[in-house]
């Protein structure tokens, strides 16, 4: 086990919420991999939660490394599905929606509020059973 200079060992989870990661979109690469080698010194498991799904995924190994796909959206359906969600979260949409009215008149604002809105509402849903399935401890996730 490496220990660090305060003393402390390879310990605990790290939780990465990603837009893709592990998962390759085309011409674009993830910064995470240039940061990969210290997560993995630093933690004793790394659990990814990517937003979106793909067909070509990083090669990333180890009985250590977990990728959790309970929040990804497949594609445009997964999309929809959460901008319909969103429009069912009367509380926070509207909110929003009293402090900025202007939001009216931009439809691709009020699209991204409805998709906030919709992943809210899908991530207060899921935590509970990913902090159990997953064995969370608070004090040892980041």
């Amino acid at each position: 086990m490496s220990m660090d200079e305060l003393g402390h060992g390879r310990d605990g989870t790290v939780v990465l919420f990603t837009s893709h990661f592990p998962y390759k979109r085309p011409g674009e690469n993830s910064f995470i991999l240039s940061e990969w080698p210290f997560l993995r010194e630093a933690f004793a498991r790394i659990i990814i939660v990517p937003k979106r799904v793909a067909v070509d995924q990083v090669a990333i190994e180890g009985s250590d490394v977990h990728v959790d796909h309970g929040l990804a959206s497949r594609g445009l359906l997964g999309l929809m599905a959460r901008r319909l969600a969103g429009r069912c979260i009367s509380g926070v949409a509207a909110r929003e929606l009293v402090a900025c009215p202007e939001l009216l008149g931009s439809p691709r604002a009020l699209g991204r509020l409805l998709n906030h809105a919709g992943m809210s509402r899908q991530t207060k849903a899921w935590l509970p059973g990913f902090m159990k399935r997953w064995q969370i401890q608070e004090s040892k996730t980041v």
